[in-house]
């Protein structure tokens, strides 16, 4: 029998082993963010050569949920549609241990498909038929599906179809597990449709009971809730309360990339409230704007940045010094998604129609995904920031 000293040492070999668990490690303790992205991508060409492709799988999955909880979820259809193909070869047993996971984020991926003008309708059809496919076949509710059904029905103006999903959704019972949202994220689907549709104290009413489960809360609560919350309740006459839940969700979302995709609720607050009469919420908004607005070179989809510009120019056409400069540089033409004009200490009417003409480019784009029969985008953002109406 060999000692141990006559076994063959492969030097190359053992560091190479070294330096992949050091970078595994170094990318599961990271915060969410661009270093952890960085090093899932390092990891997953790594794992490429390594002939295992369960380990792949779980490189890919993993690097999925950076893109899509640091700031990057345009990226998460190339890593996901790779996990998918690989998640396909394997057999039934080790498909049933991977659902959860590629579950998870297929609803992400739809979303971020939906989220860029350019996805075709087809392609939108095929997914969302795949991701119907999946779930009868992993899950035991289709709850999910119905919902993202209903995200997609809405994008591409079937109403009636929008309509037939979203009660769908209501109706089927939630599956425990990793299959399905958690109770408060859901809760948040249900606020935003709630509100969309006009049933504003429906929205409060949901809302406050899911902000009263703080058992049923993931890691992202209560701010997320109490952002979803921020509209229906000063339209509600529920001004107290919108504030303390601003107050408490404002610090997250300051001077980060992950906190833009928040912008748009944050804009809205201080422009409904200095519609009731809280004026000095238009200065500090404006405050917001200028000292935010380096980030937006960072916002993460087509449909962030549109509806986060839309959010602006409602609180700068409302601000009641329409005249004074604003101090800021800004490179318009630096932006993501669209080219723009650069700005240089504008007035704020004119920092007001700069983020109209941004909306107006980006609508436009929506209403030109190919494919589409039933345009509305154009008309619901001119809706949204010419008509908003002021609370009483």
């Amino acid at each position: 029998m060999e000692s141990p000293e006559s076994f063959p040492y492969d030097r190359e070999s053992d560091e190479l082993e070294t330096s992949f668990v050091e970078l595994l490690m170094r990318a599961r303790n990271a915060d969410y963010g661009e270093e952890q992205i960085l090093s899932w991508e390092e990891l997953v060409g790594k794992t490429r050569y390594m002939n295992d492709d369960e380990l792949l799988l779980d490189a890919l999955v993993e690097l999925g949920d950076a893109y899509t909880y640091g700031g990057e979820l345009c990226q998460l259809p190339t890593s996901f549609q790779e996990a998918r193909i690989i998640f396909e070869t394997l057999d039934l047993d080790q498909q049933a241990d991977w659902a959860p996971y590629l579950g998870k984020q297929y609803k992400y991926y739809l979303t971020a498909l939906l989220d860029h003008p350019d996805t075709p309708v087809a392609i939108l059809h095929r997914e969302l038929a795949e991701l119907r496919d999946f779930w009868s076949a992993h899950a035991s509710s289709m709850k999910e599906y119905y919902l993202r059904a209903y995200y997609v029905f809405r994008e591409l103006g079937d109403d009636p179809a929008a309509r037939e999903a979203f009660s769908l959704w209501l109706a089927e019972p939630r599956e425990e597990g990793s299959f399905s949202e958690c109770p408060s994220c859901s809760a948040i689907h249900h606020i935003k449709s709630l509100y969309a549709m006009g049933d504003t104290f429906d929205a409060v009413s949901v809302g406050e009971q899911a902000l009263s489960q703080t058992e049923d809360f993931c890691s992202a609560q209560p701010e997320n809730l109490y952002l979803s919350m921020l509209e229906p309740w000063i339209y509600a006459g529920e001004v107290k309360k919108a504030r303390r839940a601003h107050r408490k969700t404002l610090r997250r979302d300051l001077h980060s990339r992950i906190g833009t995709e928040f912008y748009s609720q944050h804009f809205m607050y201080y422009a409904l409230m200095g519609m009731r009469g809280y004026k000095f919420q238009y200065h500090i908004g404006v405050m917001f704007f200028v000292s935010q607005l380096p980030y937006w070179l960072e916002m993460e989809s087509p449909r962030i940045l549109m509806d986060s510009a839309a959010a602006a120019a409602i609180l700068l056409r409302h601000y009641p010094r329409p005249s004074r400069r604003l101090r800021l540089k800004f490179l318009g033409s630096s932006l993501p998604w669209i080219i723009s004009t650069d700005l240089e200490n504008p007035t704020v009417a004119e920092a007001a129609q700069w983020c109209v003409d941004i909306v107006e480019k980006l609508a436009h784009r929506f209403d030109s995904r190919p494919g589409l029969t039933h345009p509305h985008t154009v008309v619901d953002m001119r809706r949204r920031i010419f008509d908003t109406e002021i609370p009483s």
